[in-house]
């Protein structure tokens, strides 16, 4: 599935070109982390399978720190804390600090 915004090793995306084909793929994707949280006790990987939970974990990562309202910033980082023990995509981070 090309909607997700998990980047290779390779890639070197702007947050603009990652993010906005996904949201305009998805819809605004609050509406699938609220629905991913709905999955109480269980892990993403067992929700998605994998890889979709390691794209998963990297959108929270990168859409927690591009949102501009504290409300979505605070979703993204509840699920982040539900799924991954609060912690964000260590690749997702690099490539953030690196633009």
């Amino acid at each position: 599935m090309q909607r997700h915004c998990h980047v290779s090793p390779f890639a070197r995306p702007s947050l603009t070109a990652v993010t906005l084909p996904w949201i305009a793929l998805r819809g605004h994707p609050n509406d699938d982390v609220r629905l991913m949280m709905a999955h109480k006790g269980k892990s993403a990987l067992q929700i998605l399978g994998s890889p979709d939970d390691l794209k998963f974990r990297s959108c929270l990562t990168l859409f927690g720190r591009a949102a501009s309202d504290s409300s979505d910033r605070m979703l993204f980082a509840q699920a982040l804390d539900q799924f991954y023990g609060g912690e964000g995509d260590p690749r997702t981070l690099e490539l953030l600090r690196s633009t």
